[in-house]
């Protein structure tokens, strides 16, 4: 016990080898046994051993007068309990630990005696339950519960830890609904289990409950509203399915009736049966890869193929079960769009004559015209009269910008628009050409980019006729040199049209109102209906500007 030899002890005290603070108390504790103050000298202790380690020792003896007159002997028999009082420290330990996790645990748990008695509940059974009921067995009736999903109502004699205590079984997994003593309804787990010493002797029972209220009712809500989907699925009046690699995992009626197939035929085959080629079904696949990546969901029109070998128009959507894992599969909807592409083929057909016979009209009118050109120019040759030749000239050289629109409608590859340069480039040289006379005079041209639509071409070819025209013949009368500029400009949403010559000019007193002249009369009727202005600058010969909206 303490490390010294036998001739060490006898060479030293008692308060040698114990523990200073204990010292004191055991030094009193003699004093009183030798004033017979106590009369038991029991007590425990602490030994200093010779190295320094320190034991626990429970000290019992007495105090002896063996001789009158001699001092007292004391004798004591000490017994080692360090190892004990270690254990004792550990199960306070652990029963402490214990206590920890039973107050912790989230499941409620109930102690019952060898008699079913109630003893003990944990502050879980306590928050379940609204209370903690100590009663025996036949007391039970204080719990209410029914089985589920049947709705039984469980009896005192029924209940799991009854049955435990009486036949020592253990019942797991029951399934209850509860009414607590604060008046609430909930859903438990019950389990019961005995409580058996070594022997198998019964010391009682122990039941949990763990409330599963919140889960049954989630799992409730989701098998609700898995029906509902499943309802949906059924009922919905397009094509939905399911699929996983593009493997078929479900699919609904519809997809049946569309495509002629059995439902059990295309669950777990892959989706190519569905395509006409293997072109197209790479192309879905790819194309709607990157749709999801980009968009969250893809949407396609393509081709599926029935059962019996024909195609049908589908428009198809997918889009992914979980955006994060494109590889868990996709929900997809298909829709017949077979009548819809069809009214399209034939409204395209349809588009196409139309163009066609527009294209053959612009023929038509281009020849007439030109037929009365030539029937105008027959005329003027046969004619005396310079100003009826003049006049006659006049009207060809109208019928010829007309004409030139239909040639370029005719040629334009849709009929309504046509670049302006292009259409006023040979305008200007076909009336260049007309009223040529061998004069040195230049014409000019600078066009902006601009497509005119020809409902703006006619007014601005006639426009442009009758300006170049009048200065063709009456800029220069002496036959002088000179330079003519045509210019059509794109401002903002205004466009420009100038013709201007650095000829003589026109007189001051004469204007658009009062020139007498029908072609500027045409000029300016041509203005209003474009929606634009005229002006006039006599400055360095004459220029005429319109503008009017783009």
């Amino acid at each position: 016990m303490t490390g010294y030899s036998e001739d060490e002890l006898l060479s030293m005290t008692v308060e040698n080898i114990t523990h200073p603070e204990d010292w004191e108390k055991e030094r009193r504790l003699i004093s009183r046994r030798l004033d017979l103050i106590e009369n038991d000298y029991n007590f425990e202790k602490r030994y200093v051993r010779k190295n320094g380690e320190i034991r626990r020792v429970r000290v019992t003896g007495d105090v002896l007068h063996l001789k009158s007159g001699a001092p007292p002997v004391a004798i004591a028999n000490v017994i080692d309990v360090t190892e004990r009082r270690k254990m004792e420290e550990d199960l306070r330990y652990r029963e402490t630990l214990l206590e920890k996790v039973f107050d912790l645990l989230p499941i409620g748990l109930w102690f019952t005696d060898s008699n079913g008695k109630i003893f003990r509940g944990n502050p879980a059974g306590n928050r379940i339950w609204g209370a903690e009921p100590h009663v025996a067995p036949k007391e039970y009736g204080v719990f209410k519960a029914r089985r589920l999903p049947s709705g039984e109502e469980i009896s005192p004699e029924d209940w799991a830890m009854a049955r435990t205590i009486r036949e020592g079984i253990t019942v797991i997994d029951e399934l209850l609904e509860i009414d607590t003593f604060d008046g609430q309804k909930k859903i438990i787990l019950n389990y019961s289990a005995p409580v058996v010493d070594d022997s198998g002797t019964m010391l009682g029972a122990i039941a949990m409950n763990q409330e599963v209220t919140a889960r049954i009712r989630a799992e409730k809500a989701l098998s609700e509203s898995e029906e509902r989907l499943q309802a949906v699925f059924r009922a919905a009046p397009t094509g939905i399915g399911v699929s996983l690699d593009r493997v078929l995992l479900d699919v609904n009626k519809w997809i049946c009736e569309m495509t002629g197939y059995a439902r059990d035929e295309l669950i777990g085959r892959s989706s190519r049966v569905l395509y006409p080629s293997q072109k197209e079904f790479d192309y879905v696949g790819t194309e709607s890869v990157r749709q999801i990546t980009e968009l969250g969901m893809s949407t396609i029109e393509i081709q599926w193929l029935k059962k019996g070998g024909e195609t049908m128009d589908v428009l198809l959507s997918s889009t992914p079960i979980d955006m994060a894992d494109l590889s868990a599969g996709v929900v997809f909807t298909v829709l017949d769009i077979s009548g819809r592409k069809l009214i399209e083929r034939q409204n395209l057909s349809l588009l196409a004559e139309k163009e066609t016979l527009l294209k053959e009209v612009h023929h038509r009118i281009k020849n007439n015209m030109n037929t009365i050109a030539s029937l105008l120019a027959l005329q003027a040759r046969g004619l005396s009269s310079e100003s009826a030749v003049a006049a006659l000239t006049d009207a060809r050289s109208r019928v010829n910008t007309m004409m030139e629109i239909y040639e370029k409608l005719y040629r334009s590859p849709d009929y309504r628009s046509i670049r302006a340069s292009d259409y006023l480039g040979r305008l200007i040289e076909s009336i260049r050409l007309t009223y040529s006379t061998g004069d040195p005079v230049r014409v000019e041209k600078m066009f902006d980019d601009i497509n005119l639509d020809s409902r703006v071409l006619f007014p601005v070819g006639m426009i442009v006729n009758e300006l170049l025209t009048n200065a063709l013949r009456h800029a220069f009368p002496k036959g002088e040199s000179g330079d003519i500029e045509v210019r059509l400009a794109q401002t903002g949403e205004m466009i420009e049209l100038t013709v201007s010559d650095n000829g003589e000019g026109m007189p001051p007193q004469v204007g658009i109102d009062n020139s007498g002249s029908f072609g500027l009369v045409l000029v300016g009727t041509l203005v209003e209906q474009l929606g634009g202005s005229l002006e006039l600058d006599r400055a360095n010969g004459t220029s005429w500007t319109i503008r009017f909206p783009g």
